[in-house]
């Protein structure tokens, strides 16, 4: 029966926590002019972006894809862009 050497086995916790997935998505709202900051990383990757919208910005988002989503019920799923 081989033996593990102690070290390896109080480095094994550790090592295998750092393979761990950091979090899907990270939002830090600022406190000024309602600009809300969020991180994101795509699945398989462990590159992070951050990408920073106002409240207008959030806002012009949200009309888009509502009117996009009306759009594809109003011609049963096919639309031109």
């Amino acid at each position: 029966m081989t033996r593990f050497p102690l070290p390896l086995l109080t480095l094994l916790p550790l090592l295998m926590s750092a393979c761990a997935a950091p979090p899907a998505t990270q939002t830090v709202a600022a406190a000024d002019e309602g600009v809300v900051c969020e991180q994101s990383s795509r699945t398989g990757s462990n590159m992070i972006s951050k990408h920073c919208r106002s409240a207008a910005q959030r806002e012009k988002d949200k009309s888009d894809t509502q009117e996009f989503g009306d759009k594809i019920r109003r011609t049963g799923g096919t639309v031109d862009r």
